[in-house]
């Protein structure tokens, strides 16, 4: 059964007769009595929490599931990008909107269990950690306004992919101690080591800023201390003299630290040797990523500043708090450089289905969705894929066996003024809801919705977005970075007038920031 309600008006009589047989049911008459997953809820939330939130605000519910479990849940990874941002003790870290960022504020949220971790007065917006059975009460308090879980950031490991890439390439050596026991492969691609033989140019007399997940948490297979013996990285007993250590001004503390921002200044040490290091954690959310760039500026005093860093939740339509911070470090002359993430993705046919955007929101019927055999409410409207004469409420896409679909997807208003409540759900041929996301955005005042969806075989599945409440029609974009076996896309630039273009969004996408692409060396 196809999933769409076609009101191709051209053939009304067909459908008419279309629509008779199936009862007046739009896609999901099959569906009645039928679920695809008991552990999928998709209620509205009527409160300050997201609906993830308000579902793991509840002992009886998605936390008495065990961790894949509770992940297929609320639509997320089970780990890795995207997947909830905890401490070692299990607390999520979460964004809290308040009226007011006051001492008071905070001891109250400090009172029942909150560990702050972060404050922005511009944004009024604590991020803390906060125990699952604890998030009603920090919920009730009268200076929150809403809740939100931190999604945890993905890093250019987690964006793109290739099928030619080899299992591992070996490392070239570097000299005995001298410039460390692994150099890498970039510093003879970029010249930079004629560079410094020529030139007689190492860094010296500039600092560079560092941002990624930690620093110095891991100390197996090596230790930083085991960086700085081997020449790796400057520090007391470096063996070639750069005796100056890292500045890490601003460590991770949460779950699932890799030290990749060690990875990335060893980098920075084999290119520039004679520079000065510093760095700062971008895991605490998007508001303390943001403080921390200026704090690597106005600190530490780094002239260039480079992350691989992203949050899916930053703006597509609009600069974001990181963006803005690039703004505030360039304009006091500092150069920021960001990872721009592998994240495009083509057809077999060389079209672009990485990401969709539509210049209007175009209502039409919603067809009906089914939530553990229930019909669902998602609201009136829903969007019409199809750009031309017809009409077509969901746009269909296909897996490969062990497909996986990341998916973010935001319209253009203004965070703090979000007046349409948009919602996006993944669902099969009979309108049954596989995954999706639909947080009260008009509570949370950001116009953005995520959510994650693995396909064990191959499979045909339809996204569908609908519009629970407003009556705006802003345009509208979703991305989908960090695909597996994603295989087409119902529409593309070969048969739509909409917009199949840019993955780029927050700071790479800035106007300030250099963004940086990347080829494999070999």
């Amino acid at each position: 059964m196809k999933l769409k309600l076609h009101l191709n008006l051209w053939k009304p009589l067909i459908w008419m007769g279309v629509l008779l047989l199936l009862g007046f049911g739009a896609i999901g008459a099959a569906a009645q009595g039928g679920t695809t997953d008991a552990l999928l809820v998709f209620k509205k939330p009527d409160g300050k929490l997201s609906f993830r939130l308000e579902q793991l605000a509840q002992p009886e519910g998605v936390l008495t599931l065990s961790a894949a479990e509770q992940a297929q849940a609320l639509s997320l990874p089970v780990s890795g990008a995207d997947s909830l941002l905890k401490n070692a003790q299990g607390d999520l870290l979460v964004y809290i909107r308040v009226s007011n960022t006051g001492k008071a504020a905070q001891q109250a949220l400090i009172k029942v269990g909150a560990q702050i971790v972060h404050v922005s007065d511009a944004y009024q917006t604590i991020t803390a950690y906060v125990k699952p059975t604890e998030l009603n009460q920090v919920a009730a308090l009268q200076s929150v306004q809403s809740m939100e879980e931190v999604l945890r950031p993905y890093t250019a490991n987690d964006i793109g992919h290739s099928n030619n890439a080899p299992d591992k390439q070996p490392r070239p050596q570097g000299q005995a101690g001298c410039p460390g026991a692994v150099t890498t492969e970039g510093d003879g691609h970029l010249h930079a080591d004629d560079a410094r033989s020529q030139f007689g140019v190492d860094g010296s007399g500039v600092t560079v800023g560092v941002l990624s997940d930690s620093f110095a948490r891991v100390s197996s297979p090596k230790s930083q201390a085991d960086d700085v013996a081997s020449g790796d990285l400057p520090g007391a007993g470096n063996p070639c003299g750069h005796t100056t250590p890292v500045n890490n001004i601003a460590e991770y503390t949460g779950a699932g630290a890799t030290d990749e921002g060690r990875g990335m200044a060893q980098i920075v040490h084999d290119l520039a040797p004679g520079a000065h290091l510093a760095f700062a954690t971008a895991f605490n959310g998007s508001f303390s990523f943001a403080d921390n760039i200026r704090a690597l500026r106005n600190t530490a005093g780094a002239q260039i500043i480079v992350d691989d860093v992203g949050y899916s939740s930053s703006p597509f339509f609009q600069d974001g708090p990181i963006s803005n911070a690039v703004k505030d470090v360039t304009d006091d002359g500092a150069l920021y450089f960001a990872a721009a993430g592998n994240a495009n993705e083509t057809d077999s046919s060389g079209n672009v289905i990485s990401s969709y955007e539509a210049n209007a929101f175009r209502p039409t019927a919603c067809p009906t969705l089914y939530n553990n055999g229930n019909p669902l409410n998602i609201g009136a409207s829903c969007h019409d894929f199809n750009p031309g004469a017809g009409v077509d409420n969901a746009m269909g896409l296909s897996f490969g066996a062990g497909g996986q679909m990341n998916l973010t997807f935001q319209w253009a208003e203004p965070w703090h003024g979000v007046q349409t409540d948009l919602d996006i759900y993944l669902v099969d041929n009979a309108g049954n809801i596989l995954a999706g996301s639909n947080s009260n955005n008009l509570t949370l005042q950001k116009p953005y919705e995520i959510f994650s969806y693995s396909a064990a075989s191959s499979q045909s599945v339809y996204l569908v977005i609908a519009r629970y409440a407003g009556s705006g029609a802003p345009p509208i974009k979703f991305i989908m970075p960090r695909t597996r076996n994603y295989l087409s896309m119902e529409y593309t630039a070969a048969n739509s007038s909409d917009i199949f273009e840019s993955t780029i969004y927050g700071q790479p996408g800035a106007a300030e920031t250099i963004s940086v692409a990347a080829v494999p060396y070999y």
